[in-house]
C-alpha cells in the first residue's frame, strides 16, 4: 500500500524516496517482531514488562557501581546471604551520601563553586578535579596496588538518581491505560504541548500518584542520569586522575533524550518501546567507549562491560513488550486507533480555532473597515440613483 504524506506546499509520495521506504519498512518489521514476543508471552508477563524491565535496569546499576571501584559486599560479609541484600543497600546509601556530594577547593564555598564563569572551567579542567578528589583518593586506596582509588562522582549521582527511583518502579504495581486518558492526553499533547510537559513533570514529581505513574517518575530519573552521565565523561577514573571518554558523555545524551520519551508519552506501551528502542542508539559509541576503559588500564573496565551489556539487554526487553498489556484470552490491548482519532479531532479543532482568529482579525482590521464603508457608500448611491430614476 502506498503511503501519501501531506505537506504544507507540495504533496510528496513516501515511497519515491528511498530513505525513507527504508526507514518504513524497517519500522513495520520492528512493529512486527514487538506483536510475534507479545503474542508468545505469556499474560502474567507482558502485563509485568514495566517492573521486569526497572528490575534490569537495577541490576545494571550496580554493575555501574562496581565499574566505578565501588564494593558491593565486603569481603568479611560474605557467606551471610542476608549480606547481599542489606551491604548492596548500603553502598548505595554512601553513593548518595557520601561519593556523589560536591567537593570544593580549599576556602571555596559550594555556591561559589556553581557561578557561571566558573562552573565550565571547573567541569572541563580534569587536572584542577584530580587535586580536589586526591584527599579522597588516599583514603580509598586500592588493596592490590595500594593506589589512590579515584571515583567519579557524576557517575555516582547519575547511578544515584537512576537506581533508587527504579528500584521503587520495579516494585510499584502496573497500571493500566484507560481508553479515556489516553485520548484525553493525547489531545492535551497536541492543544496545549506546554501545559502537557507541565502536567507529565508534576505526575513525575508527585510521590502520592506514583502508583498510578510510575513511567513518569522512570522518566524524569532517567533524564537526570543523562545529563550527569554527560558531565561523568569527562570524569573516567584514571591511574593518577581522571581522563575523558567523549563517547561517554554522548551514551548520556542518547539516555537523557530516551528518558524524555518515557516521560512524556501518551501510554505506557509507546512510551517503554520508544525508551527501549532510542537507548539502542548507545550501541554506535559503545564499543568505542568499553575499548577506552581497556586500552586505559581501567581495572574495572569488566564491570563497566557487564553493566552496558544488560542495560542493552533491559533495552530489548523495553522495545520489544514494555508498558503492553495483553486479556486472559490472548487479546493484545493496542491504543494505536484511539490516538489516532484523538490528534485528528485535536488538529481539527486547533484549525477550526484558527481560523475563527484569522477570520475575526480580518474583520476588526482598518482595511476591513473602509472596505465596508466604501461598499455600504455604493450601495446607498445605487439606492439613490434607482429612487431618482423613477
Amino acid at each position: 500500500m502506498t503511503t501519501v504524506t501531506q505537506h504544507p506546499d507540495h504533496n510528496r509520495r513516501d515511497d519515491d524516496d528511498p530513505v525513507i521506504r527504508e526507514w518504513l519498512k524497517i519500522k513495520h518489521e520492528l512493529t512486527d517482531y514487538r506483536q510475534s514476543t507479545l503474542q508468545f508471552l505469556h499474560p502474567l508477563v507482558v502485563n509485568n514488562t514495566a517492573s521486569i524491565v526497572a528490575g534490569m535496569e537495577v541490576a545494571a546499576e550496580l554493575a555501574m557501581f562496581k565499574s566505578n571501584g565501588k564494593i558491593l559486599v565486603p569481603a568479611d560479609k560474605k557467606g551471610n546471604l542476608i549480606n547481599y541484600v542489606i551491604e548492596p543497600a548500603k553502598s548505595v546509601m554512601s553513593v548518595v551520601f557520601g561519593d556523589a556530594k560536591f567537593t570544593t577547593n580549599p576556602g571555596e564555598k559550594w555556591y561559589q563553586a556553581l557561578r557561571p564563569d566558573k562552573l565550565w572551567d571547573r567541569l572541563t579542567d580534569l587536572e584542577a578535579a584530580a587535586k580536589r578528589e586526591l584527599p579522597n583518593a588516599l583514603k580509598n586506596l586500592d588493596p592490590k596496588t595500594g593506589a589512590p582509588k579515584f571515583v567519579n562522582r557524576w557517575q555516582a549521582r547519575a547511578t544515584a538518581s537512576s537506581i533508587i527511583p527504579f528500584a521503587l518502579v520495579s516494585i510499584l504495581p502496573n497500571p493500566t491505560d484507560e481508553e479515556k486518558d489516553v485520548e484525553a492526553m493525547t489531545e492535551m499533547a497536541v492543544r496545549n504541548p506546554v501545559g502537557y510537559v507541565g502536567t507529565r513533570f508534576v505526575q513525575a514529581i508527585n510521590p502520592f500518584g506514583w502508583g498510578d505513574h510510575k513511567r513518569q517518575l522512570a522518566g524524569l530519573a532517567k533524564i537526570a542520569a543523562g545529563a550527569f552521565t554527560v558531565i561523568a565523561g569527562f570524569r573516567n577514573p584514571r591511574v593518577n586522575g581522571f581522563g575523558a571518554n567523549p563517547a561517554h558523555a554522548i551514551g548520556g545524551t542518547i539516555t537523557a533524550l530516551a528518558g524524555a520519551q518515557l516521560m512524556l508519552a501518551v501510554d505506557n506501551q509507546s512510551g517503554w518501546s520508544q525508551y527501549g528502542s532510542t537507548l539502542w542508539a548507545r550501541m554506535f559509541v559503545l564499543p568505542n567507549s568499553i575499548m577506552n576503559r581497556y586500552t586505559n588500564g581501567d581495572p574495572n573496565a569488566n564491570w563497566y562491560s557487564l553493566a552496558h551489556a544488560t542495560f542493552q539487554t533491559s533495552n530489548t526487553v523495553a522495545f520489544l513488550a514494555g508498558g503492553a498489556e495483553k486479556k486472559d484470552d490472548g487479546t493484545i490491548v493496542d491504543h494505536a486507533e484511539t490516538k489516532k482519532e484523538a490528534k485528528q479531532k485535536a488538529l481539527e479543532e486547533k484549525r477550526r480555532k484558527k481560523e475563527e482568529r484569522e477570520g475575526k482579525h480580518t474583520e476588526d482590521s482598518p482595511a476591513h473597515s473602509v472596505s465596508e464603508t466604501k461598499h455600504v457608500s455604493r450601495v446607498s448611491e445605487e439606492k439613490s440613483v434607482q429612487r431618482h430614476s423613477v
